[in-house]
């Protein structure tokens, strides 16, 4: 996916769930669904995953490398965060 796309979609993001893997982390279900346009696969990680990415080296500590995204209607997407430790 290109992380390079620009937009002015007005989006709203809703936590519609979440996994809890113990150390292991977990996954937080999302829906992105926009206010004033149709919403792409593609504009919904390059929205969202500036904002949840972290990464580290270190020994235990929390990263988050990995968005999934799901089409489910013309303006919104179901996005998977996957947010992880170093184990």
């Amino acid at each position: 996916m290109d992380a390079n796309i620009q937009t002015d979609l007005e989006i709203v993001a809703t936590t519609i769930g979440t996994i809890d893997n113990g150390c292991d982390g977990s996954q937080q279900y999302l829906l992105l669904k926009c206010l004033n346009d149709y919403l792409s696969e593609d504009e919904a990680w390059s929205y969202l995953h500036p904002l949840v990415y972290r990464d580290t080296n270190d020994a235990g500590a929390y990263f988050c490398h990995i968005v999934e995204t799901i089409q489910k209607s013309d303006d919104s997407v179901i996005c998977i965060v996957h947010h992880q430790f170093n184990n």
